[in-house]
């Protein structure tokens, strides 16, 4: 502003014909036209100077005013400014700095504010004096292209917010994803404490072995591999603890948790685990629509997996269908919060969808009784459940006669029959006086259940 005003006035000075004002002779009643060098001889010449000044300086200003911006409008354009603009770079850069040690001397007083960024022509034209300015301030300062950035930190190379040329785009990473990479960072920083513990003992094996004859040699190797395995076991139970508990503290996962908790099954939750811990064959028995079938199998695998223990889990889930498997699985898997095939999964005649780590395995009678086939005592195998026990189908009476065979052999075997009618002593008489549990389930809730099923359908 100081620089316009500087520049009319200059241009006054080199064009006097162009402004006219009034002057006043000695005589108050003649007014006389002339230049404003004309206007301060008759003034200095005049013996009536207190009056000139008292009567006519507020006159003489009004006029002086109308007249240079008469002249602006007139003569003075935005282009003509730019034009002077350039051919005086000398003193627009003076001011242009003298703002800059404003602008940058408040940045340093604030405590909010971190930089300052400009988009200004003559900043760019004015750069290496801004930046040496905001050296000595102890600041940093970098240009992007188009723009000027002042900083208390300091600046990368790079800025991409402030790059015209590339558009700025919103990346969504899936929960899944999320707790995934969540978890195999803590899977990481988990690794160094058990590399730490088991370090040593590889240590002391691998120095045995050269020491030792050959048999013992194979017998240290084999052992080896075993404890190899172990480790590896760990970091999988770990890196599933750490998913299972990311879930559980995730927004989803807590209205999850909370319509879980509103079944008739979650009262039973620790009787029922502490039971199934204890014996190796329980008989649990509910009405339909207690969850037993979506929560009893959920309740031991996140009881392993919280231990620490989830990577040595595995659980076969039976049904007497397969529609029955495979929606069962997919509304597990829901409630877990992950895709179907990964920790819970399914397995149907000509059909199947599980990964290598799946520990939940929803599948029908026949595909069970064709796996004991080849693996006659189920290896790897730690909780086998049998649904609907109740219907009496010939797949589920022969598996239960070769269930009874195999307990003996694995005395680690859990062996879970649920039923939902009653009457479950016969199951519980065969298999030697097996405890049951029953699951009570109140009429309304049902009711309440089948009601909103009702209303939801088209």
């Amino acid at each position: 502003m100081h620089f316009r005003l500087r520049l009319f006035l200059a241009r006054a000075a080199r064009k006097p014909t162009a402004l006219s004002l009034p002057a006043i002779s000695p005589n108050p009643r003649v007014i006389l036209t002339g230049d404003y060098t004309t206007v301060a001889n008759v003034v200095r010449n005049s013996r009536n100077w207190r009056w000139f000044q008292q009567q006519s300086l507020t006159y003489y200003s009004v006029v002086v005013r109308r007249g240079f911006c008469e002249y602006a409008v007139e003569q003075f354009s935005d282009d003509e400014y730019e034009c002077d603009y350039e051919n005086h770079p000398a003193s627009s850069s003076v001011a242009n700095i003298d703002g800059w040690k404003w602008k940058l001397s408040m940045l340093v007083r604030s405590d909010e504010d971190q930089e300052i960024v400009s988009k200004d022509k003559r900043d760019r034209r004015d750069f290496e004096q801004i930046s040496s300015l905001a050296k000595r301030m102890g600041l940093y300062c970098e240009i992007y292209g188009k723009v000027v950035v002042a900083s208390k930190v300091p600046l990368p190379n790079y800025r991409p917010d402030l790059d015209d040329k590339r558009p700025q785009r919103e990346v969504v990473i899936p929960l899944s994803l999320q707790r995934r990479v969540e978890g195999l960072l803590q899977e990481h920083l988990d690794r160094t404490i058990v590399n730490s513990e088991n370090g040593d003992t590889l240590d002391k094996m691998k120095t045995s072995n050269h020491l030792e004859n050959v048999d013992t040699a194979e017998h240290a190797d084999s052992f080896l591999d075993g404890s190899v395995m172990e480790k590896v076991l760990q970091r999988r139970s770990l890196r599933m603890r750490n998913m299972q508990r990311s879930w559980q503290e995730s927004p989803e996962g807590r209205r999850m948790m909370d319509f879980r908790k509103s079944l008739p099954a979650f009262r039973e939750k620790e009787r029922l685990l502490q039971a199934i811990a204890r014996n190796q064959v329980v008989v649990i028995s509910g009405e339909t629509g207690c969850g037993k079938t979506t929560q009893l199998p959920q309740y031991i695998l996140e009881s392993e997996t919280e231990s620490g223990r989830g990577a040595f889990c595995s659980i076969i889930c039976t049904q007497p269908r397969r529609l029955s498997a495979m929606t069962v699985a997919e509304r597990v898997s829901s409630e877990r919060g992950e895709p179907l095939g990964e920790s819970v999964g399914y397995k149907v005649r000509l059909e199947g969808m599980k990964g290598k780590n799946t520990h939940l395995l929803f599948c029908t009678s026949g595909i069970l009784l064709r796996r004991l086939l080849s693996d006659r005592n189920l290896d790897g195998i730690s909780h086998v459940f049998v649904d609907e026990i109740h219907e009496r189908g010939m797949n589920e009476d022969f598996l239960l006669i070769v269930l009874k065979d195999l307990l003996p052999r694995r005395r680690d075997l859990r062996l879970i029959l649920m039923s939902a009618t009653l009457n479950a002593d016969l199951f519980s008489s065969y298999f030697g006086g097996a405890p049951m549990i029953h699951i009570p389930v109140a009429f309304f809730y049902l009711y309440c259940k089948l009601y909103f099923l009702n209303a939801t359908e088209p």
